[in-house]
């Protein structure tokens, strides 16, 4: 993570909790986050060093003024005033992060070939408990055929491999140094 973001990110998530509204800025940036995901022109605007930072904070106050907290607004045009717009992805990034900790929430990855039930879901935040010290598992599904069936499950650095694709390849490992 880049440090001038995580100090940007570090400030606004201190203020934010002193003034008391830090699910709202956190609801902001995650509104933020998800613009630039789905905007790449965006993104790329903030980016462009040969566009002025007056121009970049009238595209943000424009698509965001009447949409965040004004501590939010503050900080965006703060950062882009400073001419460090082009971080400002990096720092919502750091500050969801950091806010996660800050709230002892897990985020864990998980594969499947197929939704999941609700049931499903709970069964593999159990699961995602036991290997992580957080008690707030929050999972990020992502679907991927190759997998033929089973799950992936990534918390932290720790990783859960059920997959078919995985039990197969083991197979086919043991099967060529056996001799079989």
């Amino acid at each position: 993570m880049n440090k001038v973001a995580s100090r940007y990110a570090k400030a606004l998530l201190q203020l934010a909790v002193e003034q008391g509204i830090l699910e709202r800025v956190h609801t902001d940036l995650l509104g933020f986050d998800r613009v630039c995901a789905d905007n790449k022109g965006l993104a790329a605007t903030l980016k462009n060093p040969t566009i002025q930072h007056d121009k970049k904070l009238t595209i943000l106050k424009v698509i965001f003024q009447d949409n965040v907290h004004s501590l939010t607004l503050n900080f965006l045009a703060m950062i882009t005033q400073k001419c460090r717009a082009s971080l400002l992805p990096a720092i919502v990034r750091a500050f969801l992060t950091q806010y996660n900790q800050h709230q002892g929430i897990q985020i864990a990855h998980v594969t499947t070939t197929f939704p999941l039930t609700s049931r499903l879901i709970l069964q593999l935040q159990e699961i995602a408990r036991r290997i992580s010290p957080c008690r707030h598992i929050v999972l990020d599904q992502y679907i991927d055929s190759t997998l033929i069936g089973g799950y992936v499950l990534q918390v932290g650095d720790k990783r859960v491999d059920q997959s078919l694709r995985r039990n197969l390849l083991t197979l086919q490992k043991n099967c060529v140094t056996e001799g079989y």
